[in-house]
């Protein structure tokens, strides 16, 4: 045989001259794309950026979410730690109100048991003035009363 027409095969592939055969191999080489796949991969792309672009919304939506919710969980903070640092905290109470005339204070006491009074103050000059209908009115000495019967007679 001669050198220029020498040609081994392996695996029933030509091999030219002064080659050898080491191994069957997969490597990764760079081509030119097909008209098909630059469209099928801008077509990816365009999908692709386009989720993006949803999941950033998506993103943005549950940020505000959640900073709505921990500006909401701060002032449940702000407010449970005022109360606990004052120690008090104001409260509706169903009272009635009484004008103490000895003293010359309204006072307000609890509608219900344990009718336990729950705030007094001086009364103004106004209240002070005061009307006959308010004063607690005496009951009626006992030759007051009028016998109907007696009367008839």
């Amino acid at each position: 045989m001669s050198q220029e027409i020498a040609v081994i095969t392996a695996h029933a592939r030509p091999i030219g001259p002064n080659m050898t055969y080491v191994r069957e191999e997969t490597i990764l080489v760079s081509e030119p794309l097909t008209d098909a796949e630059r469209l099928e991969y801008g077509q990816e792309m365009a999908d692709s950026l386009a989720k993006i672009e949803e999941y950033e919304d998506a993103l943005d939506a549950e940020r505000k979410r959640y900073k709505r919710l921990i500006e909401e969980q701060e002032k449940i903070a702000q407010s449970a730690a005022k109360l606990y640092r004052d120690g008090k905290a104001e409260r509706e109470v169903h009272c009635d109100l009484i004008k103490d005339w000895d003293k010359c204070e309204m006072v307000w006491i609890e509608a219900e048991p344990p009718y336990r009074e729950v705030l007094r103050r001086p009364m103004t000059a106004e209240e002070r003035q005061g009307s006959f209908l308010e004063k607690p009115l005496a009951a009626p000495a006992a030759d007051d009363v009028i016998d109907v019967d007696a009367e008839e007679q």
